[in-house]
């Protein structure tokens, strides 16, 4: 017998810890994500800021924060004209450090080019 899938539910602020935990995990490898962030020691806060950013300033505000039991899986998305990226204003510096303050001006106009698509 397959196991039943588990419960997906909108996520709330108290899931916050859990939700960046499960993406931290699940984007820990991926190419993207991992050339657009720093990759020297700080490379483990840098996913843990993205990710949180992403979860309190672009997706939670819109409903855009999902959470399966047990934090066996995550996703955040904006509905469609809900992506602020100005939103993580007060996060900027933050976001700085995470791809690398030397970096940037080889990392923004990729991420100004993927903005442009939202």
């Amino acid at each position: 017998m397959k196991p039943a899938p588990p419960a997906i539910r909108l996520a709330t602020r108290d899931d916050r810890e859990a939700v960046v935990r499960t993406l931290v995990r699940a984007f820990d490898a991926d190419p993207a994500v991992s050339f657009l962030l720093r990759g020297d020691a700080g490379r483990a806060r840098a996913f843990h800021t993205v990710f949180d950013v992403a979860f309190r300033r672009w997706t939670l505000p819109v409903g855009g924060a999902w959470l399966a039991e047990g934090g066996s899986g995550a996703a955040l998305w904006a509905p469609p004209g809900q992506w602020k990226a100005w939103r993580a204003w007060p996060d900027l510096l933050s976001l700085a450090g995470a791809v690398g303050v030397t970096r940037l001006p080889r990392i923004l106009p990729i991420l100004q080019r993927a903005g442009s698509k939202h």
